[in-house]
């Protein structure tokens, strides 16, 4: 198998498609081309800072869910408790078993 330039046909290929493409206009669209400007330079102490920023965001927010969900936990076990249900029972369920878990963030 051989492999060519656009600008240099070689005949005897094995892969006989043909890409047609005006060379000379691409060129010229690409000097064309403006460089993007530069908006704000980036170091990685601003990447790190910011990363390290939205991680203790989630981290924030993970703990007050899990802490909402744990109180929920709990005031429905004090419902189930205060029914009288047995609390062999009450630990059976999966849901019940969570408000003992705590999260650990590392």
């Amino acid at each position: 198998m051989v492999a060519d330039n656009p600008d240099q046909k070689i005949d005897l290929k094995t892969f006989h498609a043909q890409i047609i493409n005006d060379h000379q206009a691409l060129k010229a669209e690409q000097n064309a081309y403006n460089p993007i400007p530069v908006i704000r330079k980036l170091d990685s102490f601003m990447v790190q800072r910011n990363y390290m920023e939205i991680r203790q965001d989630v981290q924030h927010i993970a703990e007050s869910e899990m802490e909402r969900i744990a109180r929920a936990i709990s005031s429905i076990n004090c419902l189930f408790t205060s029914l009288k249900f047995d609390q062999s029972i009450v630990d059976t369920i999966p849901i019940f078993s969570i408000s003992r878990r705590t999260l650990n963030f590392t």
